[in-house]
């Protein structure tokens, strides 16, 4: 886990990659940074919204514990570059979401 700073008015956040499995600890490890700051995580998650640690992240552990959003829905739209003899993008495949928790 890192902290960024913004140049322009300097507050931090936490930047979070951490390679996540059932037993990582990353709710817990990021709460008390939520209460404080926003905090950013990112990973090789490998999951999908019908995953079972889907629920877990963005709906806290037994509903307690920070909830992360997630950053493809915030966003509203999503602009793409299509690469020749790509497919189409479907966000329903996406398997490394982006997720966004904590303070304003």
């Amino acid at each position: 886990m890192g902290r960024l700073r913004a140049i322009a008015d300097e507050p931090e956040f936490p930047f979070v990659t951490p390679r996540f499995d059932d037993d990582s600890p990353v709710l817990e490890r990021t709460a008390p940074r939520a209460s404080e700051l926003p905090v950013i995580l990112v990973g090789d998650f490998r999951m999908r919204t019908d995953d079972q640690a889907w629920p877990i992240l963005t709906g806290g552990e037994a509903g307690a514990g920070p909830r992360f959003d997630d950053a493809f829905v915030l966003a509203g739209r999503v602009a793409q570059r299509q690469r020749r003899r790509s497919r189409a993008y479907d966000p329903s495949q996406r398997i490394d979401p982006a997720f966004v928790a904590g303070a304003d």
